[in-house]
């Protein structure tokens, strides 16, 4: 899995890096065939926001946090996208006959749902 992170309007140190990659990496054991994670971290005044996308199969997914520190906003926005994985891979095996194509519609479809319930 390619990692990458990237600080919006602060300093990235290593123990942030370092942290955060930890973090992120924890999540292949709920989905071993994610292909790359990308990590935005931001501050803005009193808030500290995370948002991590992942790409698996030709669809991304994404999760978002805000607190007041920006350990807890990573370990939040890794929370989210463990419950995330954990229904993406659920689907993937009630569905283990498909095709290819079909198991990326059947992500979409997926991803579709999830935003969904998030709004």
């Amino acid at each position: 899995m390619e990692f990458r992170i990237t600080g919006r309007h602060l300093d990235l140190t290593t123990e942030i890096k370092d942290y955060a990659e930890s973090a992120v990496s924890t999540l292949t054991r709920y989905f071993d065939k994610i292909i790359d994670s990308h990590l935005v971290l931001e501050i803005e005044k009193h808030r500290k926001r995370a948002e991590l996308t992942l790409g698996v199969y030709g669809q991304q997914l994404i999760s978002r946090a805000e607190t007041d520190d920006l350990y807890i906003s990573i370990d939040e926005a890794v929370d989210k996208m463990q419950r995330q994985l954990k229904k993406y891979n659920e689907k993937f095996k009630e569905h283990r006959g498909l095709s290819e194509e079909e198991k990326i519609n059947l992500a979409a479809k997926i991803q579709d749902e999830f935003i969904e319930g998030q709004q």
